[in-house]
């Protein structure tokens, strides 16, 4: 059945008109068409002589179905009012941001403030942010590198990773494979290229053939090494990095020839892809420039040798393997190896660590700090603004209560503000963003090299999209509040009012409330930048054991080829003691395998005791000739120093220091007593005991340690390397000279690593000091933006009341009794934040426990200080409102009012 129009034309109702002229209705005007022309056609029906009921079904007929075009007409006007409305919409937003900019613009010095205010948190917050993301999220730059395993050997008398594994053990590790698909190790070493320019001592890797499969990495011309090539007496081949292939010239046929290291022709058989990276250059100043097969003696394989800890190891899961399937298949076989070599390994377990966590360990819990200082740096950064928004609101409620007076709705109000709080933000945002890319680049020249991955942060927009975005919706978040409070005002109060009762007690609570919040966040910075900045002058003052000023290190590593034996080696640094003891300067001469703080040399050993016991344990090791302790100056305390006598051909002697005597005599004199490295060693004399030092840097612990003679080293895996040198002088002064003795002796060999002690020590203490800065800046700024928050609140407060001041005055009061009552109100706010940001404080403080040295957690000396410290700037910031309202004029003041 047709729908049909009704039985006859009706007068559009007046009303309708009306409404029509504001808003017209195209289905209702339609309709109207539509009726009045059926009821034209069935008038010519009935005029032809057709009769009234056949003239409407035939003009029904012709006209169709009516619900139809009605419904389609509805969905076409339904269209065009949300566009309507659309339109409508971003008119009114376009208008609003206009208005909103030229309020933003007739008040520059409050937009600057707020620009600078949010664009200081953003840029600190992308930085660190980047940094994070870049150190400690970002996947290793391996295939799969999920898979990627570090394996450890632990001493479970100390609990700690000996720091490398042994050799032999790594062979009976290698037969795990129901967890695992590939086994790799790697170490270390320097290595004198010749033949190819200078000679220049390059850092280069010695590696298993499967090293580069496990990894997941393949070169990028050639090929990686054969399992064959593993085998000591293979020739010599080396894949070479791209930056040292770059700066051979980039000649692709040097694929094929030969490079000469340590004297010895090594053929190159791959190029690595640009910017690979092994495991160990994470956090490494120097580049590794080539890699050689590990080649590993036969005499390193016995059962003696699992004593001797010396190389790396990264281990791939299967897919589908969970890590504690790998660890429990490296627990049975550590156990095995314990049970069938007690000796050696009775006391030796493996651990395995997800690869980046080996990588990034030392640093996870710094930059975990640092990312929740900036966190609350940012949060004060939020509040203050939301403080400068809260006085600018108050400052329009008169012209929006004008606005709403004149008819405009107060959703179009809370907009207009809102939207004010927007640019606010995006001004802040680009800022920030631009300031942040800046202190990238400052952050990698300041840093710490040791800080592993750091040196691949680069401007990520991943990274500036989400502190942009957070910081976009935190601004406009903080600028809801005032916005709604200022549209919530009554135009006839507020047109009745002055601009001080508008006001109001309300809005002092609110900025009373946000300034007490500052000045919490703001102390517990300043607790943890006090506690670190104790921290770090108890580090200044530890005593190494030695003395670093003024002493000149130089690293000369002889190269096999030419010097086969200890003896060869010796005699090079004998003759080089004896011309550099000739140079105007030269206090005092020194040379040994490692100086402190660049490395060492562990192993296992047996000490007799003195009821005749045999104890074995594992220990620090080094060697050492000329007239090292003196040069270093560490004190002999018991027996004798090495003398000219202790040589090859004379019993083994030993010198110890006061911790190894403490460790296994009690602190009796360990002179006379006897130790050796494994059953089948020869004994070992104690000649002497020396001074403890910390050769790990202050940080470290005194560890029992055994001094061997350089003379004596014909059987040790050891090599005398390092050369120091005391100056009466500034020692980099002598470098000159001392490169030319060594050149007069071997033209061929390269000095490196030449600085000062004092320096290496410096750089061992540079990761403390840069976190030490980095917090102390934050609480810095934190502390400034919070002062200039209280006294923001206290000069509002001081201005709504200046008529009572004035009262006041008129009737008697002092000066200094006004003075009291303003600074009794910034001294309420100043307890309240001091007494929530102790709480706070003391909570989060136990966090950098582990970056503390010296100094508890919850440091009673600290919290005073920061304290007093907080208390005595924010007293001072109140100090100059309070002194203006204890000036008030009476006169002035009622007069004004």
């Amino acid at each position: 059945m047709l729908s049909r129009p009704s039985e006859s034309r009706r007068p559009i109702p007046s009303w309708r008109r009306y409404l029509r002229f504001w808003r017209p209705d195209v289905v209702a005007d339609v309709d109207d068409e539509l009726a009045f022309h059926f009821e034209s056609r069935v008038e010519e029906l009935v005029a032809a002589g057709v009769g009234a009921d056949m003239a409407r079904a035939q003009a029904a007929d012709e006209f169709g179905d009516l619900s139809q075009v009605r419904s389609t007409l509805q969905a076409i006007d339904a269209r065009v009012e949300h566009s309507r409305r659309r339109a409508a919409w971003w008119e009114s937003l376009a208008q609003d941001a206009r208005y909103a900019l030229r309020t933003l613009v007739q008040s520059p010095a409050l937009s600057l403030a707020a620009i600078a205010t949010l664009a200081l948190g953003v840029s600190i917050s992308s930085v660190i942010v980047g940094a994070v993301h870049a150190v400690l999220l970002r996947p290793l730059p391996y295939a799969a590198p999920s898979q990627l395993v570090s394996l450890q050997e632990v001493d479970l008398e100390r609990g700690q990773p000996m720091g490398a594994v042994s050799i032999a053990n790594s062979i009976d590790y290698a037969k795990a494979t129901r967890a695992f698909s590939g086994m790799a190790s790697y170490a270390l070493e320097g290595m004198n290229l010749t033949g190819a320019g200078a000679p220049e001592r390059i850092m280069t890797e010695r590696v298993t053939s499967s090293f580069f499969a496990v990894l997941g990495v393949l070169p990028e011309r050639g090929r990686s090494f054969l399992s064959s090539e593993d085998r000591e007496g293979q020739p010599h081949t080396v894949i070479i990095s791209y930056e040292l292939w770059q700066r051979l010239g980039a000649d692709p046929a040097l694929l094929g020839r030969t490079l000469r290291l340590d004297e010895e022709p090594y053929t190159v058989v791959g190029i690595l892809p640009s910017g690979f990276q092994p495991p160990d250059q994470f956090g490494r100043r120097d580049r590794i420039a080539a890699y050689v097969p590990a080649a590993v003696p036969p005499d390193m394989l016995t059962d003696y040798a699992r004593g001797d800890h010396e190389i790396d190891m990264v281990v791939r899961l299967r897919p589908g393997a969970t890590l504690a399937q790998g660890q429990a298949e490296m627990t049975s076989i550590s156990e095995d190896l314990a049970r069938r070599l007690p000796e050696t390994n009775g006391r030796v377990r493996t651990r395995l660590t997800p690869l980046r966590d080996q990588i990034v360990g030392s640093v996870r819990t710094s930059l975990q700090v640092l990312l929740g200082a900036v966190v609350l740096v940012f949060l004060v950064a939020c509040v203050n603004l939301a403080n400068l928004l809260l006085v600018r609101a108050v400052g329009r409620q008169r012209e929006v209560a004008v606005r709403i007076a004149l008819g405009a709705s107060r959703a179009r109000v809370t907009q207009t503000l809102v939207l004010y709080s927007a640019l606010l933000a995006a001004a802040g945002c680009v800022a920030g963003l631009v300031v942040g890319t800046a202190l990238d680049a400052l952050l990698l020249r300041i840093a710490p090299t040791d800080i592993p991955r750091l040196d691949s942060l680069v401007p990520d927009w991943r990274v500036f999209a989400l502190a942009g975005g957070l910081s976009f919706v935190a601004a406009v978040a903080v600028g809801l509040a005032p916005a709604w409070r200022v549209s919530r005002v009554a135009p006839s109060d507020a047109l009745r009012a002055s601009e001080r009762s508008l006001a109001g007690s309300s809005v002092l609570r609110w900025r009373s409330a946000l300034v007490v919040t500052e000045l919490a966040l703001s102390l517990i910075l300043l607790t943890g930048s006090g506690l670190l900045v104790r921290s770090f002058l108890r580090l200044s003052g530890v005593d190494l054991g030695f003395s670093p000023d003024p002493v000149l290190a130089l690293q000369i590593d002889l190269p096999r080829l030419r010097y086969p034996d200890a003896k060869s080696r010796l005699r090079f640094f004998e003759e080089l003691e004896r011309r550099t003891k000739a140079l105007p300067g030269v206090e005092g001469v020194g040379f040994a395998n490692r100086l402190p703080l660049r490395g060492g040399w562990s192993g296992g050993l047996q000490v007799e005791l003195a009821n005749g016991e045999l104890r074995e344990s594992e220990t620090d090791m080094q060697a050492m000739g000329g007239s090292y302790l003196s040069a270093l100056g560490v004190a002999v305390l018991r027996g004798r120093a090495f003398e000219a006598g202790d040589r090859s051909d004379a019993p083994r002697v030993a010198m110890v220091n006061a911790a190894f005597s403490r460790e296994y005599f009690g602190g009796a004199s360990p002179v006379g007593h006897r130790f050796r490295r494994h059953a089948k060693a020869p004994w070992i004399t104690i000649v002497g005991e020396v001074a403890d030092i910390r050769r790990g840097g202050k940080t470290a612990a005194v560890i029992p340690e055994i001094y061997f003679c350089a003379r004596q080293t014909d059987t040790y895996p050891v090599q005398i390397a390092d050369l120091a040198v005391r100056a009466s002088g500034d020692p980099l002064a002598l470098a000159p000279a001392i490169r030319q003795a060594v050149w007069s002796i071997d033209p061929d060999q390269p000095v490196t690593r030449v600085r000062t002690l004092a320096d290496i020590v410096s750089e061992s203490m540079a990761r403390q000091r840069f976190e030490m800065a980095l917090l102390v800046l934050f609480a810095a700024v934190a502390l400034l933006l919070a002062l200039v928050g209280i006294y923001g609140v206290v000069s509002f407060a001081v201005s709504q009341r200046t008529r009572e001041f004035g009262i006041r005055s008129a009737l008697g009061a002092k000066g200094i009794d006004i003075l009291q009552l303003v600074l009794r109100q910034g001294l309420v706010l100043i307890g309240l934040g001091l007494a929530v940001g102790a709480a706070g404080g003391y909570a989060l403080s136990r966090y950098l426990s582990s970056l503390l040295f010296g100094v508890e957690p919850n440091d009673p000396a600290t919290f005073a200080a920061v304290g007093i410290l907080l208390s005595a700037v924010a007293i001072a910031a109140c100090w100059i409102p309070a002194r203006r309202a204890a000036s008030v004029d009476p006169a002035l003041a009622l007069r004004s009012e």
